[in-house]
């Protein structure tokens, strides 16, 4: 997806082959250990939240047999009861999800190494905390709208085949592939963001003019005509 953004801020057509090979040939190594860092990270949190809520199952006695309900209520998030705790764990997941995919565009696009990569999404979120937190918060709101119908069905439908079911299965697994896609094209688009308020600080440096803040600088769009990988127009690394 990055990498067809970058044919599009060129002023390339859309080349979904060009895309694929760009990503195996030239960034692959990089962002397979930065996702052995996610999955680290998620399985220590996972490990952390399973001994968070073991003390309430000890005396719950057995469990029921699993059903496409049941199923269907843990997908959705909406299983099991609620805790302080593995909400707060959850939030962190988001964010952490959230600054792993601001760091996958400083491979796609500047072709870093994923230790150089992971430096240049700390220096974006560094830059722009407020703006990284409204991302976050943005995808968070459109999360919530996907899931809403899977979620109303599971509190209010007490009984229904189990077609129906399957079918809230199958919503809310789609639901979460959205929703990670919104989240990944929020924070993509924010570190496109950043990238041309460093060409404008730099260029302020250079001129003696004061150093302009991101909010001075147009929010870039996929629907605009401004081509930001443009070779006129590239925002260069400060």
């Amino acid at each position: 997806m990055l990498e067809l953004i970058q044919q599009h801020e060129s002023g390339k057509p859309l080349d979904l082959g060009a895309a694929f090979s760009e990503t195996i040939h030239k960034n692959l190594i990089a962002i397979l250990f930065i996702s052995l860092i996610w999955a680290i990270v998620w399985t220590l949190l996972t490990i952390i939240k399973a001994i968070a809520s073991s003390s309430k199952k000890k005396n719950s006695g057995s469990r029921p047999p699993p059903t496409p309900q049941a199923a269907a209520a843990v997908l959705a998030g909406t299983g099991g009861t609620f805790s302080w705790i593995k909400l707060g764990i959850s939030m962190i997941e988001k964010i952490f999800r959230m600054f792993i995919y601001l760091v996958l565009p400083a491979v796609a696009w500047e072709n870093k190494s994923a230790f150089a990569a992971l430096g240049r999404g700390w220096n974006a979120l560094k830059s722009h905390p407020a703006e990284f937190l409204g991302a976050t918060m943005a995808s968070g709101l459109v999360s919530f709208v996907v899931f809403l119908p899977a979620v109303l069905v599971i509190m209010f439908v007490k009984t229904a085949p189990d077609y129906v079911w399957y079918l809230v299965i199958l919503y809310t697994a789609a639901a979460w592939i959205f929703s990670m896609y919104v989240e990944q094209m929020t924070v993509a688009l924010l570190y496109l963001w950043h990238m041309k308020w460093e060409k404008a600080v730099a260029a302020a440096e250079s001129e003696g003019k004061p150093k302009p803040s991101i909010s001075d600088i147009p929010q870039p769009s996929l629907l605009d005509d401004i081509n930001e990988f443009a070779p006129s127009e590239q925002p260069s690394a400060v």
